[in-house]
């Protein structure tokens, strides 16, 4: 650090070095060594207009939250298979109850947005469209 640079922290704890009222590096709080800010990606909300673990630190966490998922997302479902059956029986019950409402309303919808509804319509079979040719 020269002169004209200041080592100075948050109040979340954060270290981070600023020169003439800029800030310039900051402390990873992966592995918490002091870099540049250009070795950090972009975020409005973080300090110094970035991320607060540095790209390697945020690839190594990424890999390990998509290893963890499938099963977070397994343990999720058995834990709350109840309540969404339940909440698929009484959308059913709804439905079947409120059937010519919800079709009229569906119906008024769609005359009133005509364009918006056959744009995404024609997006949608488009994306697809594209996804099969891929595969």
């Amino acid at each position: 650090m020269n002169e004209n640079q200041v080592l100075k922290k948050n109040r979340r704890g954060t270290e981070y070095i600023e020169a003439n009222g800029e800030i310039i590096a900051k402390r990873c709080s992966g592995c918490e060594e002091m870099m540049e800010l250009e070795h950090y990606s972009k975020s409005n909300a973080g300090l110094g207009g970035t991320v607060s673990k540095c790209r390697p630190c945020l690839v190594e966490y990424n890999k390990k939250y998509r290893e963890k998922k499938p099963e977070y997302d397994k343990r999720y479902y058995e834990k709350n298979r109840k309540g969404t059956e339940a909440k698929k029986e009484s959308d059913k019950r709804y439905y079947e109850k409120n059937k010519g409402k919800i079709i009229e309303s569906s119906k008024r919808y769609y005359q009133e947005n005509k364009e918006r509804v056959l744009e995404r319509a024609k997006e949608y079979y488009v994306r697809n469209k594209r996804e099969v040719n891929e595969k």
